[in-house]
């Protein structure tokens, strides 16, 4: 269950474009969605949502999506998803040689999920990324890809350039992660501190109790966090290790809003219903999941 809702349907106008070519089954070159907007309109235009997972895009095909894209050259929000597209490690990379130069973006939001991406493709794109330093809102929906530790470890390196940001959305669900790079990705954001809202899921992965700590060592640290959700389910989490991570969340006393979802062996007793009051305290809302027990 996920409650703070991040994505809110937008409403198209003169100004905001929605394109949806997405589950077609279309290489770029039958989507040609640029046809959808007048050539007259191409400057006015600053928001850009563009849906086109689950087509045949391909590598060759992005080189072609890029071009198209810095035709709009005033977007300040750009939404765009790829996921499942079979433009793989060349592909992400492409993409991101061409949003680098949408110079007016403030929010970024690109889905990439089930590409086979790894170390090889993360690295350069997040080099490119990191070099929209207007940026205050980015979403990175990664999932089910192979980015593993050393991948994670490439793009948070390039995050802590974007120091405009307050909010971040990293969905990095199968990616074959372990502590390391989960604790590498912690280190990082600690330099950065304009984070108001952070979502991290990190579901079925490789991380054991070290890796979630020291993302709650780090929660502690981010002065002007107030919002975080974090999903952790289908990993190698103890009991012990859920008990710590919610009494470091409790000491944490800028968040205002919490959503947690680590699934497994924390246990309905007396020492959780205390924790949970305590972590509570102050609090605007909660969410705490593990397995069956659900606090709200």
């Amino acid at each position: 269950m996920r409650i703070f809702i991040r994505y809110r349907e937008p409403r198209q106008s003169e100004t905001v474009k929605i394109i949806n070519y997405g589950s077609k089954n279309l290489s770029y070159s039958e989507i040609q969605w640029l046809k959808d907007i007048p050539e007259n309109q191409f400057e006015q235009i600053n928001k850009l949502y563009l849906f086109l997972n689950q087509n045949n895009i391909s590598e060759e095909g992005v080189d072609k999506l890029g071009k198209d894209l810095i035709q709009l050259c005033n977007l300040q929000l750009l939404h765009i998803r790829v996921g499942l597209t079979q433009i793989k490690d060349q592909g992400v990379v492409t993409l991101a040689s061409y949003i680098v130069n949408l110079k007016k973006l403030q929010n970024l939001t690109v889905s990439i999920w089930e590409n086979e991406i790894t170390e090889k493709g993360i690295s350069p794109f997040a080099e490119y990324i990191s070099k929209l330093v207007s940026l205050n809102q980015m979403e990175l929906f990664l999932g089910n890809n192979q980015l593993k530790d050393d991948g994670l470890t490439k793009l948070s390196e390039k995050l802590v350039s974007l120091q405009n940001l307050t909010k971040l959305n990293l969905s990095l669900w199968q990616n074959q992660i372990n502590d390391e790079g989960l604790i590498n990705l912690s280190s990082n954001l600690e330099n950065m501190k304009s984070l108001q809202k952070f979502y991290l899921d990190i579901s079925s992965n490789s991380i054991t109790d070290q890796g979630i700590q020291q993302l709650g060592l780090t929660i502690q640290s981010l002065k002007n966090l107030y919002l975080l959700e974090v999903l952790a389910d289908k990993n190698k989490l103890t009991h012990d290790g859920k008990q710590q991570i919610i009494k470091l969340l409790r000491k944490s006393s800028n968040l205002k809003f919490i959503s947690l979802n680590l699934e497994n062996l924390i246990q309905l007793n007396s020492e959780n219903k205390k924790l949970y009051q305590s972590l509570k305290k102050g609090l605007r809302l909660i969410y705490v999941k593990t397995e069956d027990i659900i606090y709200e």
